[in-house]
């Protein structure tokens, strides 16, 4: 069995973000909820933030089996759920450090993907497809109405002003894609890119949608692994 991360309250909030141009943390403490330090990320000027559960206890310090894991989900302003999670935890194996970041991150991106329902005005949620959604749709991020209106209904994945997340992310957009998989993958040499087929577009958002089903639960060795894979056959379909 892995050997889980034991840390300090002190260690996890040095984990928490920041803003990199002023140094501004991006996050209150909020208290002990449940026996855990709580904190509330709060990423845009926006009336939505994310709740982090730390699995810190109220000694100061993470437990020491595996079974409790730090967890994070939206939330309005009022602490009530809002939309769906990314996952069931974030496991505290050694690199829980970056796959928190990578968790934040894509929480981030839901939060700027919330828009009003066009038909009513609710503000619409963004959940992830789980195990009852089709085989090829497990995994994708969607937005919908609450009040299930007619016409509220998108895949995020196929709108390219959407959900920039901490994961490599396919966009439909023609004239950006070539350097945001470009910057993704640091490539030695640049890709050169033209206007994107569908063909294309559909190869990529086969392999994005493959990693992302497979990064919920992956350990650190597997998701180095993973990376490897993805870079590939990224690669591989975007060669010139």
């Amino acid at each position: 069995m892995a050997q889980v991360d034991i840390f300090t309250k002190d260690q996890f909030e040095a984990a928490l973000p920041s803003d990199k141009a002023t140094g501004k943390r991006l996050w209150e403490y909020v208290g002990l909820i449940q026996g855990e330090h709580t904190y509330r990320v709060k990423p845009f000027a926006l009336p939505y933030a994310i709740e982090v559960r730390s699995s810190v206890k109220g000694n100061g310090t993470s437990a020491g089996t595996g079974e409790d894991s730090i967890r994070c989900w939206i939330t309005t302003d009022t602490g009530a759920p809002f939309g769906g999670k990314i996952g069931r935890w974030t496991t505290r194996l050694p690199g829980w450090q970056e796959r928190l970041t990578v968790a934040l991150r894509t929480l981030a991106g839901m939060i700027k993907s919330i828009k009003a329902c066009p038909s009513c005005g609710s503000p619409c949620p963004v959940w992830k497809a789980g195990n009852k959604a089709k085989p090829e749709n497990k995994g994708r991020l969607f937005r919908n109405c609450p009040n299930k209106c007619n016409g509220a209904f998108q895949w995020l994945d196929r709108d390219s002003e959407e959900v920039e997340s901490g994961k490599v992310q396919a966009e439909s957009g023609q004239g950006n894609l070539g350097a945001l998989v470009n910057k993704r993958l640091a490539v030695k040499e640049p890709l050169s890119w033209q206007p994107a087929s569908k063909q294309v577009i559909d190869r990529l958002t086969a392999i994005v949608k493959k990693a992302i089903a497979r990064l919920d639960d992956c350990e650190a060795e597997e998701c180095n692994a993973l990376a490897n894979e993805l870079r590939a056959d990224l690669q591989g379909t975007l060669r010139p």
